[in-house]
């Protein structure tokens, strides 16, 4: 009797854990982007021109996702194809959304803001006079949280938020100036970062 009872629990034991590591194994996770590359953690090897570059908090949040060059191949350009392959795989570590806005900033770098993160492109000209320009690099900006008081909240597209010295895009909805709270956010759109994050005024 002892034996089955062990039998029957041991059975469980291995359902259960095949159960679970079939769900980790399902959930994608930053390998979609290539393999790791030598000596860097948080990049991959996204083909033979280009790596993947993982930002974080110290918290381990994900800032962003670069797409980059590589440092040994300066002279290539992304195919439209390549551009969508790279947002199906950042779709599958978060779903960016639908497209909310377009902006350009510093006068020549488009900006999407998207539901669930900010798209900017860097693009470069492909030959000397050429006035084609092709996407060099690509940043998905993904929204983090951080704690802190709104001192402002301003609801034109693209919404922002300001906590403390710093103004943000915004990804929450209803906030108020004056709330005490944790808000997903991406940014700081000014100010040095050094100085922005990881801001908890929730003891005040």
């Amino acid at each position: 009797m002892k034996t089955c009872l062990c039998l029957v629990t041991l059975i469980i034991l291995l359902i259960s854990g095949s159960d679970s590591f079939a769900q980790r194994a399902a959930r994608p996770g930053l390998s979609v982007f290539g393999r790791r590359v030598k000596g860097e953690p948080e990049a991959y090897r996204f083909d033979s021109k280009y790596i993947v570059v993982i930002e974080r908090m110290t918290d381990g949040q994900i800032t962003s996702i670069h797409l980059q060059r590589d440092k040994e191949t300066r002279k290539t350009r992304l195919s439209p194809a390549r551009q969508r392959f790279f947002f199906e795989k950042v779709n599958t570590v978060r779903n960016i959304g639908k497209l909310v806005y377009n902006e350009t900033v510093f006068f020549r770098f488009p900006q999407d803001v998207y539901e669930n993160a900010v798209v900017r492109t860097y693009f470069a000209s492909a030959r000397e006079g050429d006035d084609r320009f092709y996407s060099r690099e690509i940043e998905v900006f993904l929204p983090y949280t951080i704690q802190g008081v709104i001192s402002s909240v301003d609801e034109d597209l693209p919404s922002t938020i300001r906590i403390g010295d710093c103004e943000y895009y915004n990804f929450n909805e209803g906030v108020k100036e004056g709330e005490i709270g944790e808000f997903w956010v991406v940014g700081p759109r000014n100010g040095d970062p050094g100085n922005c994050f990881g801001l908890d005024f929730t003891n005040l």
